[in-house]
């Protein structure tokens, strides 16, 4: 499964078993808490979005690992082209969200990060880190997760 639904989505989310607190309560369900619901929905229209016929180019792109259709959020840039596309993605996702989508930005930008460091410590070391963040993402884009980061 390359490209998630967003039933699918909503659906993987529900069968986690998350360890989630807020002020002592344990969130059982992210997906209709309070606290988490208006995240889940953010993110939920990056996953609806990549199956509008409006919007889906600019959402999805081909993994450069599998060839496969991939959400544009688990994507490496290799051309100055993947970069336009990644900050016009961005500026969808403003329009349709009113906001930042629950700081997916931020973990595509930290993909590219440890794409590029996990590469310089192998070439330099000996080592196989990037031999392995690239099977871990390969699975990442299987499973159409959703890889977000924070900055503080």
């Amino acid at each position: 499964m390359a490209l998630k639904s967003y039933k699918q989505y909503l659906e993987t989310l529900k069968s986690l078993k998350p360890n989630i607190y807020k002020f002592d309560e344990l969130i059982e369900d992210v997906t209709t808490h309070p606290a988490t619901k208006r995240t889940v929905e953010g993110h939920g229209w990056t996953y609806k979005a990549a199956f509008d016929e409006q919007y889906k180019d600019i959402l999805t792109t081909k993994s450069h690992l599998t060839g496969e259709p991939i959400s544009r959020y688990l994507s490496i840039i290799m051309s100055p082209e993947d970069m336009y596309a990644n900050s016009d993605m961005k500026r969808l996702m403003f329009h349709l969200t009113g906001t930042c989508t629950g700081g997916r930005c931020a973990g595509w930008s930290a993909l590219n990060a440890v794409f590029t460091t996990t590469f310089e410590i192998d070439r330099d070391n000996g080592t196989d880190y990037h031999k392995r963040f690239l099977t871990w993402l390969a699975d990442a884009q299987a499973r159409d997760i959703t890889i977000a980061g924070a900055l503080t």
